[in-house]
């Protein structure tokens, strides 16, 4: 039986590379050779093709230079796994460098093109992915089934898996802690934070029902009902406040509302943390929803703090079925 039909030496393996995947977060990035000493000797030659796999992915997105003599002169008595694994490589960057956007579809499972309810055959241990609940700019939501405990659960990642930039992964990470710290009513609860194989992930509650979006432009809802809910909105708002957390993207879309019409703040991709000194915002970048965003986030220089969320007091004209924005 080869290590890779092992169940152990695949969890040994899989332990690992999860670790050295996580350390590439941030400066210094871990050595491989640090990684390959932490494992058994039937698993060594395993990990190291992954661990190779990995670090030129991670090389790859970061626009940094992979160069094979380098790795010949650090590894001279596996010139055979590293030729094949190098390969191995080469054909995969060819599929993401070719087609560009297709390209990108066609490497990362797919993710942008899946439908609402569809099934993909994303890999998460210890969850079944059911279907794609929806997607946004910088992340994918589906409907999984945690293993243990046994419940349905919305499991978030990032839309580029392990081809996802820096900037990408720090909101991503972002956007975990914020979520994390909260514990409200009407603010949807994070259970599980992971990594695997160098792609992201947290599992949150999953709200069956529909947006608040949804539910004004139906017209089937009295403007009483409307405020009663918007009303548990604000409370949700100033508790993320109070908490040092501004959503920076609060619209009708990203409240979610349960079978009872309980709203529960969600999505928090854009979220800015009071507390930390680290800025997100690049140069040129606009971060929010036109219509939806005051002016000074327009601004990527500009600071922004909760009065971002304030400025919009009305959240939606029902009557016109229209952005109402703080105007």
């Amino acid at each position: 039986m080869s290590a890779r039909d092992r169940p152990e030496i695949s969890l040994e393996v899989d332990r690992i590379c999860d670790d050295f995947e996580s350390a590439w977060v941030q400066k210094p990035f871990p050595r491989i050779e640090d990684y390959v000493a932490r494992s058994s000797a039937d698993a060594r030659q395993m990990l190291l093709r992954e661990l190779l796999l990995s670090e030129w992915e991670m090389k790859l997105t970061r626009q940094l230079p992979v160069q094979p003599v380098e790795y010949e002169s650090r590894f001279p008595e596996d010139l055979e796994l590293l030729a094949e694994a190098y390969g191995a490589f080469q054909g995969e960057t060819a599929k993401v460098e070719s087609g560009s956007c297709a390209g990108e579809e066609t490497i990362l499972v797919s993710q942008a093109g899946l439908a609402a309810g569809e099934a993909t055959d994303v890999l998460i241990p210890g969850y079944e992915i059911l279907g794609v609940i929806g997607s946004g700019g910088m992340g994918v939501v589906y409907e999984a089934r945690q293993l243990r405990p046994s419940r349905i659960v919305a499991l978030k990642m990032i839309r580029l898996g392990r081809f996802a930039s820096d900037s990408d992964t720090q909101r991503f990470v972002a956007e975990v802690n914020a979520v994390a710290r909260l514990e409200h009513p009407n603010v949807v609860s994070v259970y599980e934070i992971g990594s695997h194989r160098g792609e992201y992930f947290f599992t949150m509650q999953l709200v069956s029902g529909a947006n608040f979006d949804v539910f004004l432009k139906s017209g089937e809802h009295s403007t009483d009902a409307a405020l009663e809910i918007f009303h548990k909105v604000c409370e949700a708002v100033a508790y993320c406040h109070s908490r040092g957390v501004v959503h920076r993207d609060l619209k009708p879309a990203n409240i979610l509302l349960d079978e009872d019409h309980v709203p529960m703040l969600t999505d928090f991709g854009l979220a800015k943390d009071l507390e930390s000194v680290s800025n997100l915002t690049q140069t040129g970048d606009l971060l929010g929803t036109p219509g939806y965003m005051p002016p000074e986030q327009t601004n990527p220089e500009s600071p922004i703090d909760e009065r971002a969320d304030v400025y919009l007091r009305v959240p939606y004209d029902s009557d016109r079925a229209s952005p109402a924005g703080g105007r």
